[in-house]
């Protein structure tokens, strides 16, 4: 658990408009994931709640959100929040996620209440994105990893339960999947439309969902258009974005960016900073300033093959040395914006470079030895089985079990030897098990693989 600096707590909040605490998130919001997870924000890294055994208001309610609250207060960021604690710690403090909580009402004497939802709630999609996995794209669980559908866990006794929140929302956040192609967000806008019709309706799209039905809801919402492009050129839009047409994707867009000046808000663009893409990151820039697109950078974790982080060292280098050589055009607020978003990209490759560095010389800075492994490796299942068992009984906790040591098993056999060793255990049992149960039960065992080396490399306790 990190304690904020004051001095980092001032050059933080110097251009901050409207906000409480260090972060409003755990006072505001709540995320739920298609697995149950409820956490304060997206970017929690494991310390959450399980929707399928306590109700939306216990969850609010309960231990581990008055924990964060606590911690919260006294400008200490649990360990789950380590993206935007290092974040903060770097200087990223235009692009730290913490801002986007920011702006919400927390009432000063009445009970705090949900400001936000953000949901994920299908892995409904219509693409084969290449940093993506099955987790979160039907067609990829389907096509690429050969597994069958997940099972659809809410419906409307979810729907029913979200009612007594929707009066108080200023805003609800759709993912997936592809939102639009996800028939229960059609029931639960048409509740939002009706009881809290002010309510921003904000969808996070890939912008390739675009007919009478999407229109017509549109029409009658308050909504906010996010739409993911991480291309300037045609052929690494498609080679990314698989399945995905870039001209259908620009006149979707176009369509989606008149739809929001009508009602005098702005398209807003997240960008995947990947290997395929980064020679192209400076003109997607200056595309989103010519169109006056807000935008930002999301940084790839599950995806060690495509992520630009994974670069190697000179790679990086030599990535650095070709953004500084880029000029924009500084032509409105937005796009000063916009260009502070790359500067903190540009910041974050010297942290990268470190990583790399790290990565290529990791036999001296971990302990690759063999000594405890047993013991540390009896404690990680120990651990597992006992919140599986929380979770499950009979012969689907049988069931479950049997298929998590299978795919933990598989996933070793795709690693390397030394994965083996008193460092890999000693932290994946500083992670929270029911994080580790999710990525057990429905990932694909390339992308447990990919976890773990994350997990590996870049957590040296």
């Amino acid at each position: 658990m990190e304690h904020i600096s004051n001095q980092i707590l001032q050059k933080f909040n110097k251009d901050r408009l409207k906000h409480r605490y260090l972060c409003d998130a755990p006072f505001t919001s709540l995320k739920i994931s298609m697995d149950g997870r409820v956490s304060p924000c997206c970017f929690n890294k494991s310390m959450d709640e399980q929707y399928f055994t306590k109700s939306l208001q216990d969850i609010w309610k309960g231990d581990v959100f008055e924990s964060y609250r606590k911690n919260i207060k006294k400008n200490r960021l649990p360990a789950a929040c380590i993206n935007c604690e290092k974040s903060l710690q770097n200087g990223e403090f235009h692009s730290v996620k913490i801002r986007q909580y920011d702006n919400m009402r927390i009432p000063k004497f009445q009970k705090i209440k949900p400001r936000v939802i953000e949901m994920a709630l299908s892995n409904n999609c219509n693409l084969e994105c290449i940093m993506c996995n099955g987790r979160y794209s039907s067609a990829i669980r389907k096509n690429r990893e050969k597994l069958p559908q997940l099972e659809a866990k809410f419906g409307q006794t979810f729907r029913n339960e979200l009612l007594e929140f929707i009066p108080g929302l200023q805003k609800a956040v759709f993912a997936g999947g592809e939102p639009f192609l996800i028939p229960l967000y059609y029931d639960i806008w048409e509740d939002i439309i009706r009881i809290n019709p002010t309510c921003v309706i904000s969808v996070i799209t890939n912008g390739t969902v675009l007919n009478d039905k999407v229109k017509e809801i549109l029409d009658r919402g308050n909504f906010n258009i996010v739409l993911s492009f991480d291309a300037a050129k045609k052929e690494t839009y498609e080679n990314i974005r698989i399945n995905a047409s870039y001209e259908e994707t620009i006149f979707n867009m176009e369509y989606f960016d008149n739809y929001l000046k009508l009602k005098g808000k702005r398209l807003h663009i997240p960008i995947c900073p990947l290997k395929e893409n980064r020679f192209e990151i400076p003109d997607i820039v200056r595309f989103c300033n010519q169109r006056q697109y807000s935008m930002n950078f999301v940084t790839v974790t599950s995806s060690f093959s495509h992520a630009m982080w994974a670069l190697n060292s000179d790679e990086l280098i030599q990535l650095k040395d070709y953004y500084l050589t880029q000029n924009f055009e500084l032509k409105d607020e937005n796009s000063k914006i916009n260009i502070m978003e790359f500067d903190d990209l540009v910041s974050r490759i010297d942290i990268w470079i470190k990583e790399a560095n790290l990565r290529e010389n990791f036999k001296s800075k971990f302990d690759l030895s063999q000594s405890n492994v047993k013991e540390l490796k009896r404690k990680f299942f120990v651990n597992i089985y006992k919140c599986l068992s929380d979770l499950y009984s009979g012969s689907e906790y049988r069931e479950k079990k049997q298929l998590i040591q299978n795919n933990f098993s598989e996933a070793l056999m795709e690693l390397p030897d030394y994965f083996e060793s008193n460092h890999f255990y000693a932290v994946l049992n500083k992670i929270s098990p029911l994080a580790i149960i999710n990525i057990l039960l429905n990932f694909h065992v390339s992308m447990i693989a990919e976890n773990a080396r994350e997990i590996f490399y870049y957590n040296n306790y």
